[in-house]
C-alpha cells in the first residue's frame, strides 16, 4: 500500500504535487533554520545589554537609590533618602586552575603545585574570568524620610529596610527630615 502512494508520486502526471511538496518541505527546513539563528541573536544582544552597564555608578549607589525608591512609596513617608554603610564593598572572585607535577627520580617523589588565573580572549586582550561576584554587605543603615515623625510610618520603613537588606535592628536609624 505504501508502495503504490510513492509510485503514484513519482508519475509523470503527478509532477506538479510532487514539485509543491519538496517546495514546501525545503521552505520549512528554511523558516525552523532561520528561527532558530534570530532566536540565538535576540539572546546574544540581551547579554550584551545585560552586561553593558546602564550608567557609571556603583552597585551601593544603585542599592541606595532603590531602597530610596521603594522606601518612598510607603504611605505617610515622603521625601526619603538613604545612606548605608558597608562592612566590605563587591568583590569579584576569579577561576583559577590547579596545576600539580609529580616526579619521581631514583626513588625520591617530587610534588609541585601551580595556580593560575583562567584568562578569556576579548576583542581588547585578555580578562580574568570572574567565577563569582561577592555583593557588598551592608553594615549599617540611615532612612531620613519626611514622614518619620509618624510611628507608624517610622516602623514601616524600619521593617521594610530590615527585610530588604537583612541588616539587624539596632542598626537602622530613621530620622525625621528638616522642613
Amino acid at each position: 500500500m505504501k508502495n503504490d502512494f510513492f509510485r503514484q508520486m513519482f508519475q509523470p502526471e503527478n509532477k506538479k504535487t510532487l514539485i509543491w511538496m519538496i517546495t514546501i518541505c525545503v521552505l520549512g527546513i528554511v523558516l525552523l533554520y532561520c528561527s532558530s539563528h534570530w532566536t540565538n541573536q535576540k539572546e546574544d544582544t540581551t547579554q550584551a545589554e545585560q552586561t553593558i552597564p546602564q550608567n557609571n555608578q556603583r552597585p551601593e549607589q544603585i542599592l541606595e537609590e532603590e531602597m530610596e525608591r521603594i522606601l518612598s512609596q510607603i504611605a505617610g513617608a515622603g521625601e526619603v533618602e538613604v545612606m548605608l554603610t558597608y562592612r566590605s564593598t563587591q568583590e569579584h572572585v576569579p577561576a583559577t586552575e590547579q596545576i600539580i607535577e609529580e616526579t619521581t627520580r631514583e626513588g625520591e617523589n617530587t610534588k609541585k603545585e601551580e595556580q593560575h588565573m583562567v584568562l578569556l580572549e576579548q576583542e581588547n586582550g585578555q580578562t580574568p574570568m570572574i567565577l563569582t561576584e561577592l555583593a557588598p554587605q551592608v553594615e549599617g543603615v540611615v532612612i531620613v524620610a519626611q514622614g518619620a515623625g509618624d510611628a507608624v510610618v517610622c516602623n514601616s520603613l524600619h521593617q521594610a529596610a530590615q527585610a530588604l537588606l537583612q541588616v539587624p535592628s539596632h542598626k537602622i536609624a530613621i530620622i525625621k527630615m528638616k522642613s
